[in-house]
Formats: C-alpha cells, structure tokens, sequence
C-alpha cells in the first residue's frame, strides 16, 4: 500500500546479476 516490498525486486536484481556474472 505505502510501498511495494523490496524483497522481489531485491531478488530479480541479485538474479540478474548472476546470470550476468
């Protein structure tokens, strides 16, 4: 509601950076 929780955005980025690297 206020804002949207970090955590499944934290957790593409992390994927994404290791399909990267």
């Amino acid at each position: 509601k206020d804002r949207p929780p970090l955590t499944f955005k934290a957790t593409i980025h992390i994927f994404l950076l290791g399909l990267v690297g």
